[in-house]
């Protein structure tokens, strides 16, 4: 489902400081630049580090874990 900005914006406005506050600190994990450029073998490196450190999370884990607190 695709949201418009103003609607995003409508949504942030009625949060609580607090859950501002936790939006603010979960979005550098979830916000990636767009990159169209092919992966490169250094990229495929530290894409397998990351899973073998289990440094990362999916969307659906990001939101089983911190949705509620932006309901």
């Amino acid at each position: 489902m695709a949201i418009s900005k103003e609607e995003l914006h409508r949504l942030i406005d009625g949060l609580s400081v607090e859950q501002v506050q936790r939006l603010a600190n979960a979005l550098p994990s979830i916000v990636v630049p767009v990159d169209d450029e092919p992966l490169t073998s250094e990229d495929i490196r530290d894409i397998e580090a990351a899973k073998a450190d289990n440094d990362y999370m999916t969307l659906d884990e990001f939101m089983q874990k911190y949705g509620e607190d932006f309901a």
